[in-house]
């Protein structure tokens, strides 16, 4: 149809302008609207990559983006690639660690956690999705110390459904400890 041609003309339009413009305008306008338009967004941050392939954090991104738009493979190849070129950007290890733990490869997933918080100890998040991964993995010890740091990080300005959620697994899991070390008490 006509509308169908002029929207091709436009977005081949658009296209080349991306084309043409300073990788890291791309990745600026790609980053404001991630969250909104991930599409869009890695669209940008493709014509970026296109132009020079070395950046680490955009590749984390155009994972991220890959990831909202439910294209797993993709967005594994973007984190390891990033994870290639910059072995001590913690985003993309946090991020393959939430890809495994949704797709139930727990040691896998608590492998690349477990690398994120040595890269940055400060990403409660990672705590969190730890807690769980170990857990599955019956480490019930790394699960409680994961999740007691997470929930000290988030005590105070976290969401206190959370924090209650959080604190009765805290308390169960102390429980499975205590019976795991005296058995006979139940």
């Amino acid at each position: 149809t006509p509308a169908d041609a002029q929207r091709t003309i436009v977005g081949a339009n658009v296209a080349i302008l991306f084309m043409n413009l300073d990788p890291q305008l791309l990745i600026r306008r790609a980053e404001a609207i991630d969250d909104r338009d991930p599409e869009t967004a890695a669209r940008l941050y493709e014509n970026a990559l296109q132009q020079d392939e070395n950046h680490p954090h955009v590749w984390a991104n155009l994972g991220s983006c890959y990831y909202r738009l439910k294209d797993r493979e993709q967005a594994e190849f973007c984190w390891a690639k990033s994870i290639e070129l910059d072995t001590l950007m913690p985003e993309p290890y946090y991020n393959m660690g939430c890809l495994f733990l949704f797709l139930g490869q727990y040691e896998a997933a608590a492998r690349f956690l477990r690398h994120s918080i040595e890269l940055d100890s400060d990403n409660s998040d990672a705590y969190y999705n730890l807690g769980i991964a170990a857990e599955k993995l019956g480490n019930i010890n790394e699960s409680l110390a994961a999740r007691r740091i997470f929930l000290t990080r988030i005590w105070t300005n976290g969401d206190q459904d959370l924090c209650k959620s959080t604190l009765k697994t805290v308390h169960r899991l102390e429980r499975l400890v205590l019976q795991q070390m005296h058995p006979y008490r139940a």
